[in-house]
């Protein structure tokens, strides 16, 4: 919130205007995307799948030749061994990479400073954050929707006070929502209570229930 007053000033009712009238202020808000970035790095809200094969041809769509072919095959980086992928439907675990020790120092802390641009990239693999995916199966949005979340955030977050509410689940019984699911096993994953679970898409446990009160003061 320090960074969205010192970016907007502390008019609440200014910043719509102010991001209609220059936009670009938008891209002055580094904490807000370091926190945005880590936290799709410890919660990333989808995943992929790639199509295992033994050979595939890539072909010119002017000339209709062919220019290479390749293997679809997992290369263990420890020991080098080379892995194939025929037959086989090979998902990309984006929780395991985003909290992988091997790419990220103290992976289960949430620490929004390792996005700021002030942060060293020195000795991070290019690929270890991916909640958009890469390649060919990267999203085409993913800028807009940073920006989105940014824009969303500037607009509520000093307007009010959000807390979670699982010690409430109970009233969420009856109301038609369909939840609270059936409880049952560990509780908390990380340390939190509010970890993914896969309901048609990943989801906070529970729908993550919040009670909401209007902020008197910036």
């Amino acid at each position: 919130m320090k960074e969205h007053t010192e970016v907007f000033g502390s008019d609440l009712e200014s910043a719509p205007r102010l991001l209609r009238e220059q936009p670009q202020l938008i891209s002055k808000l580094d904490y807000t995307s370091a926190v945005i970035k880590e936290v799709l790095r410890l919660y990333p809200p989808a995943s992929s799948l790639r199509k295992g094969s033994k050979e595939s041809v890539l072909q010119s769509p002017l000339t209709q030749r062919n220019l290479t072919s390749f293997s679809f095959f997992m290369l263990d980086p420890k020991t080098g061994q080379t892995l194939p992928t025929n037959g086989f439907m090979v998902w990309i675990n984006h929780v395991s990479i985003h909290r992988n020790a091997d790419l990220w120092d103290s992976p289960n802390e949430f620490r929004p400073e390792r996005f700021t641009s002030s942060a060293s990239e020195e000795g991070r693999h290019r690929d270890s954050w991916r909640p958009f995916e890469k390649g060919a199966r990267a999203c085409i949005g993913q800028e807009f929707a940073l920006i989105e979340t940014k824009i969303i955030l500037v607009l509520t977050l000093r307007k009010f006070d959000i807390r979670a509410a699982y010690d409430e689940l109970d009233k969420l019984s009856s109301d038609g929502s369909g939840w609270p699911v059936p409880q049952s096993g560990e509780q908390q994953l990380f340390g939190e209570e509010a970890f993914q679970i896969l309901r048609g898409t990943a989801k906070p446990r529970q729908g993550m229930p919040a009670r909401v009160t209007w902020r008197s003061t910036v």
